[in-house]
């Protein structure tokens, strides 16, 4: 056996990170397992395949998604109008003078940052949530990962 010497106060750090990995909520999760900042972006589909459905001006690009936007933006919106969805059934000649063009967007999670413990990664989102868009912290499993593997089974033994 080998002796690695580290500064008391890494030493210390370290057996504090090892109690919170191993005592913490896994979730229903095998190890080694990470946390990570779950947020929404928004991605567009210009195919109409995505979940909302909008329509934009390319020279302007300001995005209408109700009647509400577009009675603000256009004096001449059709009245019979009751559905978003039913103006390119009815009115094809006021879209195609305003230049408008139908697309669609879908919210979808993506994954940033890594902690080894949800209490780091709650404490981070609360510090900077401005950064992000509908954050939440979400456990994923390091799948076959021997790096986080390693780590994790360190942690282990440290907390022993």
């Amino acid at each position: 056996m080998r002796t690695i010497e580290i500064p008391d106060e890494m030493y210390n750090d370290l057996i504090e990170l090892a109690k919170e990995y191993t005592t913490q909520n896994n979730r229903m999760t095998a190890k080694p397992y990470l946390f990570q900042i779950r947020e929404q972006k928004k991605v567009y589909d210009s195919g109409c395949n995505g979940a909302y459905e909008f329509w934009y001006d390319p020279d302007e690009l300001e995005e209408l998604e109700s009647i509400e936007d577009f009675k603000s933006y256009y004096d001449d919106f059709p009245d019979d109008v009751d559905c978003i969805s039913d103006l390119d059934l009815y009115h094809d000649e006021w879209l195609d003078e305003k230049n408008l063009i139908k697309s669609s967007y879908s919210w979808e999670p993506v994954y940033k940052n890594a902690f080894f413990t949800a209490k780091a990664c709650k404490e981070h989102i609360e510090s900077n949530h401005y950064h992000y868009n509908e954050p939440t912290d979400y456990l994923n499993f390091a799948w076959r990962n021997p790096e986080m593997d390693l780590i994790s089974n360190l942690l282990i033994h440290l907390s022993k």
